[in-house]
């Protein structure tokens, strides 16, 4: 009778099937591709975890006792290192398009079963409580949603932001998200982990929704937000991990329940507002209705849906006219603009209870106004503007420029002087111009 030998596995070739070379930054590492499966019940994907140096040599010694070896562990980590058949990745990439064979690929896509059905529960929230019953807002955002099912490789560089008081059901939309894209949707409160230095977050994250009430919106955590909406790469960078860089397919959302959500230029592109009903707040049927339908089906029938909508006349980066959007604007107005929209609001120059110099009370046409008066009715009404940035008459030249186009610089002799001032024009024209700035009409009062 012939004995069957048993062939035992070759250490090096477990070693190297558990542990993969990478390349970053002209630094080696190891990781291991078992720790980045994602299953269901976890969170998100796990990120990525290099060793380096001793702790490489650490993991791969402790790993190497597990398995039967004659050879030294220092032996076998130096063949390890050496040997042509160990896999090297040489580049990092979250893409939802092939890449190359030397790119690890840290890409999950949606994880939800799509099946025919009806949504019509969630359909109606999405349209009357996100939406606040605006069809055309509604149109927009479910496309938006599709066009992430369907073209995930194309970054759409527009945010949805939700806004509303609290407990209106903003943050259910989260969870739609979250059961479409279990894998890669990110929430967080702490929004330092997204547009703050460590970032490693937004690794393995494609839906990130920002949580409501904590976005600071100072100047800087707000322009390094817009520049993330539209950033074709970001830089990743975490604690005792190397730096790394990837092409972004994120999708950004945020709630809050902040009036002002952040500085918002008067040219926008990036932001979509959505200004949340409250009609089902402290209804708590309602939503007891609502996530019975998210349980028991209605997202995986709307999936079903969005992956099969025609998208070919649909282009992302074209939101729909807001008038939320607008809001913003008027809310970010700041220093000159801010006075200047105040004086075409108010028809005139008064100001804290006092006619600003000789000027008339109320917004006379081609009456010239000299630019030091001009300046001066602005340092009353805004006097903490002043402490470290004064005006001056080169910043309301460059202002009126942009904001109202019409008035007409010029010297006329006052007095024994001349001096510097503006021709205006009408105040409906004046007040015309303004909206041409900020794209869109406001309701003024009556003159």
């Amino acid at each position: 009778m012939s004995a069957v030998t048993k062939l035992k596995p070759n250490p090096l070739r477990v070693l190297q099937q558990e542990f993969k070379l990478i390349e970053l930054n002209g630094k080696f590492g190891v990781f291991r591709p078992s720790s980045l499966i994602w299953v269901a019940g976890m969170p998100t994907a796990p990120a990525l975890e290099v060793y380096q140096g001793k702790d490489a040599t650490i993991a791969m010694k402790r790993f190497i006792e597990t398995i039967p070896a004659a050879t030294k562990p220092s032996e076998l980590i130096a063949q390890y290192y050496s040997d042509p058949n160990t896999t090297v990745y040489q580049n990092i990439a979250f893409s939802p398009i092939p890449v190359s064979s030397n790119t690890l690929n840290l890409w999950h896509g949606h994880t939800i079963t799509p099946k025919q059905g009806s949504w019509n529960t969630v359909k109606q929230y999405l349209l009357h409580v996100i939406c606040n019953s605006d069809q055309i807002a509604y149109d927009y955002l479910i496309r938006y949603i599709a066009h992430a099912l369907q073209k995930p490789e194309e970054k759409p560089g527009v945010m949805i932001v939700l806004l509303s008081g609290q407990g209106t059901g903003k943050g259910t939309l989260e969870v739609i998200l979250r059961q479409i894209w279990a894998a890669t949707t990110l929430m967080v409160s702490d929004v330092d982990s997204v547009v703050g230095r460590f970032n490693a977050r937004l690794e393995r994250s494609y839906i990130v929704f920002m949580d409501e009430a904590l976005f600071r919106g100072d100047a800087k955590s707000s322009d390094r937000l817009k520049s993330l909406v539209t950033a074709k790469q970001i830089q990743i960078e975490e604690k005792y991990q190397p730096e790394r860089t990837i092409e972004s397919h994120h999708r950004f959302f945020a709630a809050s329940n902040q009036e002002h959500f952040n500085r918002t230029e008067y040219d926008d592109r990036r932001m979509y507002y959505l200004r949340v009903s409250e009609q089902f707040k402290d209804n708590p049927e309602y939503w007891k209705l609502v996530y019975a339908a998210i349980d028991n089906g209605e997202v995986e029938a709307m999936a079903h849906e969005l992956l099969t909508m025609d998208l070919s006349d649909f282009n992302v980066r074209q939101r729909p006219a807001s008038n939320e959007l607008l809001n913003q604007k008027l809310k970010s107005l700041t220093g000159l603009e801010r006075f200047w929209f105040d004086a075409l609001w108010n028809g005139s120059t008064y100001s804290h209870g006092q006619y600003v110099g000789d000027l008339e009370s109320e917004w006379i046409a081609g009456k010239f106004w000299q630019s030091e008066d001009i300046i001066n009715a602005y340092q009353r009404r805004h006097p903490t503007d002043q402490r470290y940035n004064p005006a001056n008459g080169r910043e309301l030249s460059e202002t009126l420029k942009r904001i109202c186009p019409s008035a007409v610089n010029l010297r006329r002799q006052i007095g024994g002087d001349r001096r510097y001032g503006y021709d205006l024009p009408a105040l409906n024209v004046a007040r015309e111009e303004m909206e041409a700035y900020l794209d869109g009409s406001i309701s003024w009062p009556a003159a």
